[in-house]
């Protein structure tokens, strides 16, 4: 299985290198290029190429949220947290981008253990979109962390009734009964 997911890797890679001999300066094919290596976790790679892009399309709000991305994934919480600062003043208008970044927001403060923050962001994002599944999930996250292991499974209970469908709810409360015993 890891030898097919290698060579759909390398397969997606060759491809992406032919497309970028054609047009070495197309902001998307670089951006498909940060999007690879982000999920196959080469992350050095991964900031390189949506530097690329974002230095054609500056303005992209979408190139910018990746890159904020690949930081936390890097633990350079600090970096990702002033893109997404900015961003949030530019995207409220657009709904997706605008719960994107206040989720990635809120992540990095729950990295960075600064749990007030990301509580209010988490309780502002359910108040204003009731059935988002992924405030809960992180809200749920932050008491984990928090060691308030009730409230935490308490947020799940609550989010598995809004959205009975979302994995992510069940894998964690899985995990947590089966480390409570």
């Amino acid at each position: 299985e890891i030898l097919k997911i290698e060579n759909q890797f390398k397969d997606a890679e060759r491809v992406l290198l032919k497309a970028l001999k054609i047009d070495p300066n197309h902001g998307d094919l670089l951006y498909n290029f940060s999007l690879l290596y982000f999920a196959c976790r080469k992350l050095d790679n991964a900031l390189t190429y949506i530097n690329k892009a974002i230095k054609i399309s500056i303005n992209n709000d979408i190139y910018k949220i990746l890159k904020s991305e690949i930081y936390i994934n890097k633990y350079n919480f600090d970096e990702a947290l002033k893109i997404l600062k900015v961003l949030k003043n530019n995207v409220q208008k657009d709904n997706n981008k605008e719960i994107r970044v206040n989720i990635l927001i809120a992540n990095a403060y729950i990295k960075k253990k600064e749990y007030e923050e990301a509580e209010n962001i988490l309780l502002w994002l359910i108040k204003k979109h009731e059935r988002l599944e992924l405030a809960y999930l992180n809200l749920s996250i932050l008491y984990r962390d928090k060691n308030q292991l009730s409230k935490s499974i308490e947020i799940l209970k609550k989010g598995i009734k809004i959205s009975s469908n979302f994995m992510p709810f069940y894998k964690n409360l899985a995990t947590f009964y089966r480390n409570s015993g």
